[in-house]
């Protein structure tokens, strides 16, 4: 039976008079269920619900809440069931709750946020008299309110807000709820600005529980729960129970990987929140040009704001959902405003995906706005059909025709308004710095670059200007990395799981606090006076975002092989980077701090990310380039830049991100740049096809030659010419060798399998007692024994699931668990390591509980432990019956030059690892396999790179060369 009215009841479980979870309770209420001020869920009484008593029913409603909180409190259980709660049973259930949630409540250090909040309103003075009244109750109030009010009729606002003494009115010619949200922030004086509604009243922890989901730095806006305030019609009961704005009662981060996730099928940002209640930093705003007006209510429809969060987590950024930022929004009364508002939604909704489309060209969103949205519309149609009587598709009709409305309102008004906030306002730089020697950041970031790292610090060490702190940023290298740093207790050295160099340099932002920011490599140097250069210039030039200067590139040896000079670009610098990227290093440049309040880089991008950064800056603010050389470019057989295909790829990628929004002018510029990047990368090639020996390790594709053809032609046929007629003349002399051994050669079998006469064995480059790389390899392209490794747990990524425990990072965990894994656990006895959970040595583990792990990854690290035997029971022990151990260790291998020289004790053989795991595990349940053969164990001994040698090389199997042993054990 349809209920029109539902009464709401808040009932507080820390107050309950009996002290059990059981009460008695009314069938067609709405139950909210909280502990002190934090919200826990809520239940429709009466409605669907299974014959049961209401404690257990209750449980039901809050247990995915409870194991939340657990889950941030290392993992209190929650999972005992509910069916008879007593008072025997309260003081335990009373412990457990203050533990999980004493965090959340209110303390006596809290100050007030650095918070701004704006209420846009028009034309209803009495809903908004209540939202300033509820504004009173604040725990914490707000910097400063703002009432912006939109095209009013009449002067009834500004008279009702001058009874407000701390409130400021702001009017608003233009029409538009966007418009005014602009209004808003640009009046705003605080770093974070939050909105909420006139007919919303705001609960009074809610400025500090927002203001505190702005912690992390790379959250840039924040939305909260948003509750019915009432539900005494049918429309409110419709709009709760089928649109409502509640998402939930646990926390949700809306980053990078959710909008990776979803960018195939369409991301839905409306889900995010409500603008009811919604938080940014104004300096997100700011850059990213505020609301666009053609979402504006009565316009287009609405989901200006939804439009706005989706644009944010397109440049990297991220949203986070807080339930216990509340708010109280009083839905529509009457049933014919009810409809005519999902109408707006829809239409808002429709024209927000193609403004999205616009913007960034993603097709995941036309896909959802042509062919999902149809689908389920198709769908509900015939479920309304057979359903006639049912709540849920009262409002189809509007649906579809506010579908409709939308796209036509786009296609009518697609050229944009322009944004009001594209450049740095007058009188305004993006950040000032203070005092006559401001401090210099320097973010080095390394990967795996240890023998180059020493050189990188001493120039930071050597620079004229004395005021400078440095930060390491090892983003998960495995060379002896730490070991160099360890050496060096002076400077900020930050480790962190192997996330690439766009997340290292934003983790160095992060933790830096210094005034200006610069950014080296580990590769690359900086000049001594660097710094004092680039910061005289922007004494000259105060208003610029960043400074960048001329370097030169030198060999592994520090040897000058060319200077980078590039003409300074005059007056247009942002135009200028759209045909090329003249400033060439990132070690040339210097910015200002505040510049990365608003902009970050971008971690979807695995090369050109400075490229991107440059184009996004220099197209908001002011920068200058001078002719100053700061810094040396080191070329090795390492650089990122040796891949040019990549680079070339990731370059058109990067100018299509920055100019889709783009005039006609632009767009030109933007030809113009992707045929300069193709001749410059074209000439590039060209200098490794034609002199090979100065790029050792480069192996020419087709692919490079035609992109080297389209911009040499002449000299690179000149240069095959020459290599063919060498080519034939060799083939000449090859004819005048015995015909035994022409057959072999013709017949594929000369250099693979013919043995070479006593004294006739070609070394070439192997004729050499020191290694190629004395890192296994990770500097030539990554190790070889790595290939088996990774193709061993690839075959058996099945095992990888629930609760798994893996040594030293998660990596493997999450590559091959994915969303089977539950808990990913760390094990390392270092307690330095960030990435651990579990501080120990797994020989001596008798703290950790048995029976726990659904699988473990023990790769490379046996041979570590000196009683390896022992550390196998622990695996044993810890795994629970089924569980899975996945076990590598390396057979032909040297060993460690670093962290590990003094600890590696142990190479071993199938048979041994046989013999060694049927001392624990059953050996029914053993399987164990080796890998390697001559070739591959002779190209890892000498460091070479795992592309070095191909595939079909390394998967020869050869059992007397054992490089890479690889088990698999279950317990039963």
């Amino acid at each position: 039976m349809r209920r029109n009215r539902y009464p709401i009841r808040h009932i507080n479980l820390r107050n309950l008079a009996d002290k059990t979870l059981s009460f008695a309770e009314t069938e067609g209420e709405y139950h909210v269920y909280w502990w002190g001020h934090i919200p826990l869920g809520h239940r429709w009484t009466g409605e669907n619900a299974p014959p049961a008593q209401p404690s257990v029913l209750l449980w039901e409603s809050i247990r995915e809440t409870l194991q939340f909180y657990a889950s941030k409190n290392h993992g209190i259980p929650f999972e005992q069931p509910a069916s008879h709660w007593h008072e025997k049973k309260w003081e335990c259930f009373t412990r457990d709750m203050e533990i999980l949630l004493g965090a959340y409540q209110k303390t006596d250090t809290a100050t007030a946020p650095d918070v701004s909040l704006v209420i846009c309103t028009r034309n209803r003075t009495h809903q908004l008299k209540k939202c300033l009244d509820a504004l009173a109750g604040l725990w914490l109030p707000p910097q400063e309110v703002i009432v912006v009010d939109n095209a009013p009729d009449d002067d009834r606002t500004k008279q009702l807000v001058a009874g407000y003494p701390a409130v400021t009115y702001v009017p608003e010619p233009a029409g538009g709820l966007d418009r005014a949200r602009n209004t808003g922030w640009q009046h705003a004086t605080s770093a974070v600005v939050a909105y909420t509604d006139d007919d919303v009243e705001l609960h009074p922890d809610w400025t500090w529980q927002l203001a505190a989901a702005f912690d992390d730095p790379r959250v840039q806006a924040v939305t909260g729960l948003v509750f019915a305030a009432a539900l005494d019609t049918a429309a409110q009961v419709l709009f709760e129970k089928y649109w409502s704005f509640n998402r939930g009662y646990a926390d949700i981060r809306y980053d990078t990987g959710y909008f990776n996730r979803q960018l195939e099928k369409g991301v839905t940002a409306w889900e995010i929140g409500a603008g009811a209640n919604m938080a940014f930093r104004r300096s997100a705003l700011r850059a990213a040009g505020g609301f666009d007006p053609r979402l504006d209510a009565g316009a287009a429809g609405c989901n200006g704001d939804s439009e706005m969060w989706y644009r944010l987590m397109a440049e990297g950024w991220t949203i986070h959902y807080t339930p216990r930022a509340i708010a109280y929004h009083t839905h529509r009364r009457e049933e014919k405003a009810f409809k005519k508002q999902i109408h707006s939604y829809l239409s808002g909704a429709a024209a927000a995906i193609l403004v999205q489309h616009q913007r960034y060209g993603h097709r995941g969103d036309l896909l959802y706005l042509y062919r999902t949205l149809p689908l389920h519309y198709v769908r509900s149609f015939f479920l309304k059909l057979r359903y006639p009587f049912s709540d849920r598709y009262t409002t189809l009709l509007q649906e579809i025709t506010g579908y409709l409305a939308g796209i036509r309102y786009f296609y009518s008004h697609r050229q944009p308004e322009p944004f009001p906030a594209a450049v740095v306002p007058p009188g305004r730089t993006p950040d000032q710095d203070t005092g006559s020697r401001p401090l210099v950041s320097v973010i080095i970031t390394t990967y795996n670059h240890a023998r180059y790292l020493p050189d990188a610090i001493d120039s930071v060490l050597r620079q004229t200007y004395g005021h400078v702190e440095m930060l390491v940023v090892d983003d998960g290298s495995t060379d002896h990395t730490a070991e160099i740093m360890t050496a060096c207790p002076g400077i900020n050295y930050i480790r962190q799981p192997h996330q690439g160099l766009s997340a290292a340099r934003n983790t160095g932002i992060f933790n830096c606090t210094g005034d200006f920011v610069v950014f080296l490599d580990a590769d690359d140097l900086l000049y001594p006076c660097a710094i004092e250069k680039n910061l005289a210039y922007f004494r000259q030039h105060p208003a610029c975002a960043f400074v960048s200067g001329w370097h030169d590139r030198v060999d592994e040896h520090k040897k000058l092989i060319e200077t980078f000079e590039n003409q300074s670009p005059g007056r247009d610098h942002y135009h200028a980077l759209l045909q090329g990227n003249y400033i060439g290093m990132h070690g040339a440049v210097i910015y200002r701090r505040g510049v990365f309040n608003a902009f970050l880089f971008d971690e979807t991008l695995s090369c050109c990310e400075d490229y991107d950064l440059y184009l996004r800056i220099a197209g908001k603010y002011p920068v200058f380039s001078h002719d100053e050389k700061l810094a040396a470019y080191r070329i090795h057989n390492g650089n990122m830049s040796r891949d040019i295909p990549r680079m070339l790829r990731h370059v058109n990628k990067v100018l299509a991100k920055n100019t889709r929004h783009a005039d006609r002018e632009i767009r030109k510029l933007r030809r113009r740049g992707k045929k300069n990047w193709r001749a410059y990368y074209g000439r590039e090639l060209y200098r490794r096809i034609a002199y090979p020996w100065l790029y050792p390790g480069h192996k020419s594709a087709f692919g490079h030659y035609w992109l080297a053809g389209t911009t040499l032609p002449w000299q690179l046929a000149k240069t095959c010419l020459c290599k063919g007629l060498n080519h034939s003349r060799y083939f000449y002399l090859r004819k005048t060798a015995p015909m035994k051994t022409r057959i072999r050669r013709l017949t594929g079998k000369g250099a693979g399998t013919a043995v070479p006469r006593t004294g006739k064995v070609r070394l070439g480059n192997l004729r050499r007692t020191m290694p190629l790389s004395k890192s296994f390899g990770y500097d030539r392209g990554g190790p070889v024994d790595r290939y088996y490794i990774e193709n061993f747990l690839e075959e058996n990524a099945g095992y990888v699931t629930g609760n798994v425990l893996e040594i030293g990072s998660n990596d493997y965990t999450l590559r091959y668990g994915g969303d089977r894994v539950r808990k990913a656990d760390v094990l390392d006895i270092d307690p330095a390591n960030p990435a651990a959970t579990i501080i120990g040595d797994l020989s001596h583990a008798d703290h950790i509980k048995g029976d726990q792990f659904d699988c473990i990854i023990l790769t490379q690290t046996l041979q570590l432990i000196f009683d390896f035997q022992a550390a196998l029971r622990h695996c044993h022990r810890l795994l629970k019956p089924g569980g899975a151990l996945l076990l590598t260790v390396p057979g032909i291998s040297q060993t460690d030059y670093g962290r590990h020289d003094g600890t590696w004790y142990w190479s071993f053989r199938g048979a041994s690892v046989q013999k060694l795991l049927q001392t624990a595990f059953n050996p029914v349940n053993i399987r164990v396999q080796t890998h390697g053969n001559v070739l591959a164990a002779t190209a890892f001994l000498y460091g070479m790179g795992t592309g070095e040698i191909t595939d079909k090389e390394k998967d020869d199997h050869d059992p007397h060369y054992e490089v890479i042993i690889a088990a698999s054990a279950l317990k039963a």
